[in-house]
């Protein structure tokens, strides 16, 4: 996990409590739940190539570039 995320040559930054990378569907319902027991707030982040402030957080961060792949499909709504 790392903290202070930037995005732009540091125009932006923010200091969230973590910051987390999750690879599975497993391991994102982790940090939600870790999230609601400690009363945290998350704010999901792609690769912040959008220079806004929408992603700032004081809570958890959550990075969703390990999710990078199908998890299902339902046959007929592809």
């Amino acid at each position: 996990m790392e903290n202070n995320p930037s995005v732009w040559g540091d125009l932006l930054s923010w200091s969230p409590t973590e910051s987390c990378y999750p690879a599975s569907l497993r391991e994102l319902i982790d940090i939600v739940r870790y999230a609601k027991l400690n009363g945290l707030k998350i704010r999901a982040a792609g690769s912040l190539h959008s220079m806004n402030y929408l992603c700032e957080t004081a809570g958890i961060q959550i990075f969703t570039d390990k999710l990078n792949h199908v998890l299902s499909l339902e046959k007929g709504k592809e």
